[in-house]
Parts: structure tokens; C-alpha cells; sequence
């Protein structure tokens, strides 16, 4: 049950950042990896 609500909680960190980073315009090599990170746990 804890793994389950940490991976919720990180979804949903996940999500409150990824459209600050696109907007900020910055899209970099460290954008692409934590995208693709992002990616391979979903």
C-alpha cells in the first residue's frame, strides 16, 4: 500500500512540473532524460 501511494505522489509531482518545464522553454539534454525516466516508470 505505501509503494502505492509514493508512486501516486510522484505522479503527480511528475505532473504539476512537466508543464511548468515546457513553458519555461528550457529543453534540454536534462529535459529529454527525466521525460524519458518519466516514460519508462509509467
Amino acid at each position: 500500500m505505501i509503494d502505492t501511494h509514493s508512486s501516486v505522489d510522484s505522479l503527480r509531482q511528475t505532473l504539476r512540473e512537466h508543464p511548468i518545464d515546457l513553458f519555461k522553454g528550457k529543453l534540454d539534454s536534462a529535459f529529454y532524460e527525466k521525460l524519458l525516466r518519466v516514460e519508462k516508470i509509467q
